[in-house]
């Protein structure tokens, strides 16, 4: 049984993704359980791997001496993306965003960190022990050279379809955009986890970096620079985006990933230097 397992771990590990997550979905609720990523990785390494696999996963999630530039990049890579995204929208014909959540409440934003991260968001639960914790070595040591392009088109690709319960939450922001945009949506999910490679893999596999960090900024620029998010309507979902600026956004990440692989020939910074081996 255990050497079924580990020849099939990727697999049970995204069934067990999908098992976990949507219970609440499928047991009459809405919306999905976010710890269900890294409660599936935690649940294949703690059974395949054993402590070893535990404490190489927690190493990568640890590592946070990786040098400035790149905790610059995750920290306000996403939000020139989006500025770029706001400009291009205005300069052909949209209407700006409101910003009112940086002008009325920007002092909030530690506190709006910390929510996303523990209690509902997605970068803690997705990233720690999940997407790039758990996913993201396996998959990217298993193809050699494409291995990291591999790697982020499955993840970006799984991760999209992942959120399709949120399509049907009416509190989500997924809802108010519509099932329509799901295709657009997988896009954007697989232009982010390219770029989440590439960090990952230029930070000596930084889940830290490469997944929460750069998960979490996106999550808080988007909703605080696109949306007319403000806290104290938090527990109303985040508003819905303006679809022609969320488009224009999926289009201006999508370019962003394409350069870094043109540039890196699809290695997307990956070195067999860092290969964990679990």
């Amino acid at each position: 049984m255990k050497s079924f397992i580990k020849r099939h771990q990727l697999l049970i590990f995204f069934a067990l993704v999908f098992i976990i997550s949507w219970l609440p979905w499928y047991t009459g609720g809405h919306g999905f359980f976010t710890w269900g990523p890294s409660l599936a990785g935690l649940i294949v390494v703690a059974f395949v791997d054993g402590k070893k696999g535990l404490r190489d996963m927690l190493r990568r999630l640890l590592r946070w001496r990786v040098g400035i530039v790149w905790w610059v990049v995750a920290l306000l890579g996403p939000a020139v993306l989006i500025l770029i995204t706001i400009g291009i929208h205005v300069l052909t014909g949209g209407n700006a965003p409101s910003f009112i959540f940086w002008k009325q409440e920007w002092y909030m934003a530690p506190v709006l960190m910390l929510v996303l991260l523990l209690p509902i968001g997605g970068p803690g639960g997705e990233e720690t022990f999940g997407w790039r914790g758990y996913a993201q070595p396996k998959l990217q040591e298993k193809w050699g050279q494409w291995g990291p392009l591999i790697a982020s088109f499955i993840i970006g690709t799984v991760w999209g379809v992942w959120h399709l319960s949120e399509f049907y939450n009416p509190t989500s922001t997924q809802y108010a955009i519509g099932l329509s945009f799901l295709g657009p949506f997988i896009v954007m999910e697989i232009a982010n986890s390219i770029i989440m490679t590439w960090i990952y893999n230029k930070t000596g596999h930084s889940v830290l970096l490469g997944g929460v960090v750069y998960h979490l900024t996106v999550d808080i620029f988007t909703a605080t620079m696109l949306a007319d998010f403000t806290m104290a309507g938090m527990t109303e979902g985040i508003p819905a985006l303006d679809l022609r600026l969320l488009t224009v956004q999926i289009v201006v990440f999508a370019l962003a990933a394409l350069i870094l692989v043109i540039v890196s020939r699809g290695r997307l910074g990956y070195s067999v230097k860092y290969e964990s081996g679990i």
